[in-house]
């Protein structure tokens, strides 16, 4: 674990006790929502039940039992995945809280940086049956389960790729947790793990030849990289919206956020920010934030 690592749902696997209270709280929340807040409850009630019907499995099987639980269902689909923590955190954070939620033709062309096991491309299918989508996904173990949850699923309109993508081509190393499989910090960066494999790289802007209504990047590092492609090969212009998983100080010492935000001003995009993990103020803190980026009319 990081040094400076947020206190948040993505490093919960290696806390217990802080897991238990960050689901306490999050299932409190949901409760005083549902007595509170009528829109909230028309719209999250069932995924706040499954949430609390997670919840319970991860502390009965996973602290109980000490059974590994590697299956589960999030209504239609039947999802396979390396972790139960993981699975429920990424849960929270896109049926629970819709941060990937982007109001979408009827039938969206979306690309998926970062997909890992297809949570992200399930969530998509969730609300757009019919989207169009690319999912990268560069980890070999992760794209494996990938392809089977996609392929299992019956996923119609999903084209998948092996493949990091960054602002070169060939092939290159890539830093995977040494302990967990399929790790949310899986990175281009030799800072964000230690396990170097070599996977192959490209260019997005080579798998852009029309209009896409949005793209969803989570790539732990390389943002600026990918953006820095498609300014080049004029190519940012056929996006319509971005959600942008930006990872401030992976190296402390580096601050580039600026540079991104720029590149999308200059485009004509505007943006609203979102610190998605927080800890109370240190010098060079790492932290994750969201960048929900669209055109200007």
């Amino acid at each position: 674990m990081e040094k400076n690592a947020p206190r948040c749902p993505v490093f919960l696997l290696y806390n217990t006790g802080y897991y238990m209270m960050h689901i306490g709280k999050v299932i409190l929340k949901g409760i005083f929502n549902l007595i509170d807040d009528k829109t909230w409850r028309e719209k999250k009630a069932v995924p706040f039940f499954l949430y609390c019907t997670y919840a319970v499995k991860l502390v009965f099987y996973l602290k109980l039992l000490r059974k590994p639980l590697h299956f589960e269902a999030i209504p239609p689909y039947k999802l396979r995945f390396f972790h139960y923590s993981i699975f429920l955190s990424l849960f929270e954070d896109m049926f629970l809280n819709d941060e990937y939620f982007v109001r979408l033709p009827k039938n969206p062309s979306i690309i998926d940086l970062g997909s890992e096991i297809g949570m992200s491309v399930c969530y998509f299918k969730s609300i757009y049956p019919e989207a169009k989508i690319n999912a990268f996904e560069p980890d070999p173990e992760s794209f494996r389960l990938l392809t089977d949850n996609v392929k299992n699923n019956n996923m119609k309109k999903v084209s998948l790729h092996n493949l990091a993508v960054a602002n070169m081509k060939g092939r290159t190393s890539f830093f995977i947790d040494p302990v967990v499989d399929g790790s949310l910090t899986m990175s281009l960066s030799s800072s964000r793990q230690k396990r170097k494999v070599t996977v192959q790289v490209g260019l997005l802007s080579e798998y852009i030849k029309g209009p896409v209504d949005l793209l969803k990047i989570d790539i732990e590092g390389a943002e600026l990289a990918v953006i820095n492609n498609l300014v080049s090969s004029k190519k940012l212009s056929y996006i319509n919206h971005m959600i942008i998983e930006y990872h401030h100080h992976i190296d402390p010492r580096i601050n580039i956020l600026s540079q991104l935000l720029t590149q999308l001003e200059k485009a004509g995009y505007g943006y609203q920010l979102r610190a998605k993990c927080t800890v109370p103020f240190q010098k060079q803190t790492y932290q994750d934030l969201l960048i929900y980026a669209y055109k200007e009319n």
